[in-house]
């Protein structure tokens, strides 16, 4: 397991920069930045909320440093395509994935993710707009930044312990998922995008 996640995680952070940097040495160079490579790493707090095992907080830790090796390098060897460049982190949040809600108890899914997770296709609609319009050369995009997610907890935590239905965005009191019109759910809570899947 520690070999495929440091293999995924950092290898193939890695290869993928090293293919977008390549790809954007053989574009035509701009005065404005055009080519963006968006990673997707943890923040310090994302690391400390993430019910992951420790090889998967260390990997994705690695990449906003990988980023910022990068962004150096780039100014240095070719401070003509590194005005063309943005270089971004991209911190999604937590989704209410597989890996997400392995071993997640029924106070976990209640207490923290009602307040702060959020349902992959709902991130992935927001993010996908945002991402293109990015025009900057170094963006930390954050779907919930820090301050909004401790508001969140303050204010949805008290709630669902009151057995507030109103908190209970995704599970109840004693973690089973909230039906919702349409919806398919796995055992594990994630809502079933593809049959099967």
């Amino acid at each position: 397991d520690i070999l495929n996640t440091v293999n995924a995680n950092v290898a193939g952070g890695f290869l993928v920069a090293r293919m977008a940097l390549r790809l954007f040495a053989d574009a035509p160079r701009a005065d404005e930045r055009v080519y963006h490579y968006f990673s997707f790493g943890f923040s310090d707090a994302g690391a400390m909320l993430s019910q992951s095992a420790i090889t998967h907080k260390v990997t994705k830790l690695m990449l906003p440093i990988l980023d910022e090796l990068l962004r150096k390098e780039l100014s240095k060897e070719s401070p003509e395509l590194e005005r063309s460049v943005g270089l971004h982190q991209v911190s999604p949040g937590l989704l209410l994935t597989d890996l997400l809600l392995a071993d997640t108890g029924a106070g976990v899914k209640s207490l923290v993710f009602n307040a702060i997770a959020e349902e992959p296709r709902d991130v992935a609609s927001k993010l996908a707009d945002r991402l293109r319009e990015e025009t900057t050369a170094n963006a930390r995009i954050e779907m919930l930044p820090l301050p909004n997610a401790a508001m969140r907890m303050l204010t949805t935590v008290p709630r669902v312990l009151m057995s507030d239905e109103s908190a209970m965005r995704f599970f109840t009191r004693d973690g089973m998922r909230v039906p919702r019109d349409g919806a398919v759910f796995k055992d594990n809570g994630v809502e079933e995008l593809f049959p099967g899947m």
